[in-house]
């Protein structure tokens, strides 16, 4: 608008649709934080991270082998003493 590339009016249209969409998404970002409370996940991930050894050690097989399973996500193949997966998570 200032070097007369834009007119005065194009402008003004611009900023009120880009206004409304700022709105919008302000709007969004407070209705995802009242419905979401992060913290006590967060809180509880960390919780199970520190006593991961310990969740295994005392844990049921199911538990067991959800842990086994999130940090290898691929099958684990046995060879008699040693074990391997494709891929790691």
């Amino acid at each position: 608008m200032l070097n007369d590339s834009i007119d005065p009016e194009y402008f003004r249209t611009i900023k009120k649709e880009y206004e409304l969409e700022r709105v919008k998404a302000e709007q969004r970002l407070i209705d995802i934080g009242a419905i979401n409370n992060i913290e006590p996940p967060i809180e509880k991930s960390i919780d199970v991270l520190v006593n991961i050894d310990m969740l295994y050690l005392e844990g049921t097989s199911k538990t067991k082998n959800n842990i086994i399973g999130s940090i290898f996500p691929g099958k684990l193949e046995f060879d008699e003493v040693h074990f391997r997966t494709t891929r790691i998570n």
